[in-house]
């Protein structure tokens, strides 16, 4: 069953934003070659200061866990991810129907 993941991502600063939409670019072209990721996509929230949402379609929750403990995750957090952020909250939503309703999981 397809799970979407969302990840709603404030950054410290402006230096950090700039980081985060660097990688996010490199990111998103090499999607592809990620086992289980069907689609990325980041949005910035609308009134709000360095703000953005990550949206991930994986195939299955095996592949979101497969990717967290893979050494792509694992170097993204060596990196410093942690100081880029200001806040961070990550939901998970699994799919109800063929009709692409969503509940939250």
């Amino acid at each position: 069953m397809p799970v979407l993941s969302t990840i709603e991502l404030t950054l410290r600063d402006e230096k950090s934003e700039t980081v985060f939409l660097n990688a996010f670019t490199k990111a998103a072209g090499a999607a592809g070659g990620i086992p289980g990721l069907l689609e990325l996509k980041a949005f910035k929230l609308l009134g709000a200061e360095r703000t953005y949402m990550a949206h991930t379609l994986w195939e299955s929750e095996g592949h979101i866990v497969r990717w967290l403990e893979g050494p792509q995750e694992q170097s993204y957090i060596a990196m410093g991810k942690k100081d880029m952020l200001a806040s961070s909250l990550v939901r998970r939503f699994g799919q109800i129907g063929a009709d692409r309703r969503w509940r939250l999981e």
